[in-house]
């Protein structure tokens, strides 16, 4: 196995770097390409190549001009001894070749970093012993995170309009990545539908159909061909599947669950629901670090695009009683940061406060959500359902869905409807 000095070194690249800090000093305008994004850190197996490079990150900050002679002069006065003419190599570089240079530098850093991360972390015997392990995941979740956001660079203007100008296309043409509801008024509401990295919260009293309506968008998103991972932490596994067969054929739950389905209509059914990209995952007695373990090996298995979890109450980051606010506050953190890890729109469900549930069918607020604290905060969108008492027993059931939450635009109320038999939601 190799030691973590061997595998630094794999991750290191002399050349690379000696090749960006002759760029830099043959084309002095390039540093304000690569300020604040490369930090002289990220130079690793050269040291004069750090010395040289955070130089130049003075002088940028301070607004000095400078040439080769002055540059030399400046590391003099501070006792460094650089050979600079050694880096000195005159060449035509497009601003492209040069930040393919950068990404590599970055790559190569971000990789150290890991190793360095994962050594302390497993020779931390304190740290290990008194952090439980649902501690420990945050952390590093948060960690992994920040270090994804690292890798962003500050863009200019001119960059930035290319890539909308890219976006306005694809919504333009109806290729937009966004992920579809199935429900047209919340797609306009959406822009489209879920955005990646969002975390979105469905609140709702007891029986209004918060698992129908997540089960629901997950069969719309899955018929969409987005490729779709429901995590159920309360159901079992055959019971989602009666309902996806009911939805999938119009028949009943009742008559699903009696065995008393036709069998080519059963087939039929079998055979459609075969064909979506939708995994079922049974995830009981679980964390929310097991959720994002669950999802990261969809994602690098099978690609992803929206993870549903039902529901957020019934997951344990931190067990006992007294303990149900900070246990959703970590929840909520952990999804959130899951959604931006993995690129994809998250969803779970969550109760409303006992004050929501005796009310008479009115809309409940987001201050209701049980217990809030950090879902009303980390939440992007959310939704929040009702229904008046005498609706309960109509078919279909009319129930009223309020975009309580958009971050990214409007908000409103719409209303979808209930089918009893089928325990499908639809418009």
């Amino acid at each position: 196995m190799a030691t973590k000095t061997s595998l630094i070194s794999k991750v290191t690249n002399q050349d690379v770097e000696r090749e960006i800090v002759s760029r830099l000093l043959d084309r002095p305008a390039l540093v304000k390409e690569i300020y604040g994004f490369i930090k002289p850190e990220d130079f690793n197996a050269v040291a004069e190549c750090i010395t040289i490079y955070t130089q130049l990150c003075e002088n940028f900050e301070n607004g000095v001009e400078w040439s080769l002679i002055s540059l030399l002069d400046q590391l003099k006065n501070k006792g460094q001894k650089v050979g600079i003419a050694d880096f000195v190599n005159p060449q035509t570089t497009t601003l492209g070749q040069f930040n393919e240079l950068v990404d590599r530098l970055k790559e190569s850093s971000l990789k150290r970093t890991l190793l360095v991360n994962a050594e302390e972390l497993s020779s931390n015997e304190i740290y290990i012993l008194e952090k439980s392990p649902d501690e420990i995941v945050t952390e590093q979740l948060s960690f992994l995170s920040n270090l994804r956001l690292s890798r962003n660079r500050e863009e200019g203007m001119d960059s930035l309009l290319a890539a909308h100008r890219k976006l306005m296309e694809e919504r333009i043409k109806g290729t937009s990545p966004r992920i579809p509801t199935g429900f047209r008024e919340l797609d306009n509401y959406l822009a489209g539908g879920f955005q990646r990295q969002d975390f979105i919260v469905i609140g709702a009293r007891p029986s209004i159909g918060k698992t129908s309506l997540a089960l629901t968008l997950s069969y719309n998103a899955a018929r969409a061909g987005k490729k779709t991972l429901f995590i159920s932490v309360e159901m079992r596994g055959q019971d989602i599947i009666d309902r996806l067969l009911a939805f999938q054929t119009g028949a009943s739950c009742t008559r699903i669950s009696r065995g008393d389905l036709d069998k080519n209509i059963m087939e039929q059914g079998y055979a459609a629901l075969r064909k979506l990209p939708l995994t079922i995952y049974e995830l009981y007695n679980a964390t929310s670090g097991e959720v994002y373990s669950v999802a990261s090996k969809e994602k690098y298995k099978n690609g992803l695009d929206l993870v549903v979890v039902d529901y957020m109450q019934v997951l344990q980051d931190v067990p006992g009683a007294g303990n149900e606010r900070s246990n959703l506050n970590s929840i909520a953190r952990t999804f959130k940061m899951t959604a931006r890890l993995l690129d994809v729109a998250l969803i779970s469900p969550s109760q409303v406060t006992r004050k929501a549930e005796n009310g008479d069918g009115g809309m409940p607020g987001m201050h209701q959500l049980r217990e809030s604290g950090n879902i009303e905060a980390d939440a992007d969108v959310i939704f929040l359902m009702s229904r008046d008492k005498n609706d309960v027993r109509e078919t279909p059931d009319t129930t009223k869905l309020m975009l309580a939450k958009n971050r990214k635009g409007e908000t409103g109320l719409t209303t979808i409807h209930f089918n009893k038999i089928t325990t499908r939601f639809d418009e």
